[in-house]
């Protein structure tokens, strides 16, 4: 049995990429510096959970599809980073990092993106403190993000990547703006469609089902605030994924190494696991040459349709469990077989 998920329809997305290796959405990052650590409870260390609660929620906000939350770094005031699923590298913004007086690090890092690649620079930081948690001392990658502060309307400090949140199991809800972390051993499986996913660059890949019976490679992209994405050659080797009388715009899309032209329609459908999206939206992107020896086309669910569901991620098994929102399936929502 499927549950499918309606009202798929989406605002004008942004024009964000994502890769395999690192999806980078574009974000500026100069609000809210300096400042003393609030006095407060002391943070839990990230590296232990077993000595933390059984959940902790912490508060995101929400602003034109994309999910943010407040991050200090070695104890000041950094400002709003975007919780990035898509993402395997924490980022900071080059202001950011400028502004707090980060000390660089010699490493460097490619990133792999629609337009090709871009050399990443690190800093060295002892800390960065969220929702009551606490890192130890590490690098974090710097990035310009200034361009989507032409989108967002205001400043923003950073990326909290993939691998950073999985430390333990975590939910992430958009209905309810939060990012629950669960305690391993305190963890209850959600009654709800699971799937496995696999490491895909650093992040999270689910095999989906697009058009009927298409098997694509697709990164749960929070980071994302459209619909689907999906590379260009599949669209080339299986025109049948559109939906019915479908047509064809024109777009673009902008993320690490350039810009790109899109091709954006409907599906037809997509289902990941048990769960079935009728008819979202999606682009069609070149592939980064990088990325060009894949068998199976890829692609990214972004949050127009994520936040249809609760997404959990379990780690430790590599599952990912997708929980239809109550007020979605009264809306129209069916099983199907």
């Amino acid at each position: 049995m499927g549950v499918s998920v309606t009202g798929l329809r989406r605002s004008v997305r942004a024009a964000l990429a994502c890769a395999a290796a690192l999806s980078l959405a574009w974000l500026t990052g100069c609000a809210g510096m300096g400042g003393a650590e609030d006095a407060g409870p002391p943070p839990l260390s990230l590296s232990e959970p077993s000595a933390w609660p059984e959940t902790v929620t912490i508060p995101l906000q929400e602003h034109k599809g994309y999910l943010f939350l407040p991050v200090r770094i070695d104890g000041k005031r950094a400002g709003l980073f975007l919780l990035d699923t898509g993402a395997s590298l924490d980022v900071v913004a080059t202001g950011v990092a400028g502004r707090l007086g980060l000390p660089e690090s010699d490493r460097e890092s490619q990133a792999v993106g629609v337009g090709g690649t871009a050399t990443l620079k690190y800093r060295h930081i002892e800390s960065m403190r969220f929702g009551g948690f606490q890192t130890g001392p590490r690098e974090i990658a710097i990035v310009d993000l200034r361009p989507l502060s032409l989108h967002t309307g205001f400043t923003v400090a950073g990326i909290l990547g993939f691998r950073t949140l999985s430390a333990a199991p975590f939910s992430i809800d958009y209905a309810e703006p939060s990012l629950i972390l669960h305690r391993p051993d305190a963890f209850t499986r959600p009654d709800a469609p699971w799937t496995r996913y696999q490491p895909l660059g650093g992040v999270a890949a689910v095999t989906a089902q697009a058009g009927a019976d298409r098997s694509v490679w697709m990164i749960l992209d929070t980071g994302d605030n459209g619909g689907v994405t999906i590379t260009s050659k599949a669209l080339e080797r299986w025109p049948e994924l559109l939906a019915e009388g479908a047509g064809i715009g024109q777009g673009r899309s902008q993320g690490v190494g350039g810009v790109v032209a899109t091709r954006d329609t409907w599906l037809r459908e997509l289902r990941v696991g048990r769960i079935i999206f009728p008819e979202p939206e999606v682009s069609f992107e070149p592939l980064a040459k990088q990325l060009d020896g894949l068998s199976t086309p890829t692609g990214r669910i972004g949050g127009q349709v994520l936040r249809r569901v609760v997404l959990t991620f379990d780690p430790r098994l590599r599952r990912v469990y997708l929980e239809p929102r109550r007020q979605q399936a009264s809306a129209g929502g069916t099983p199907a077989p």
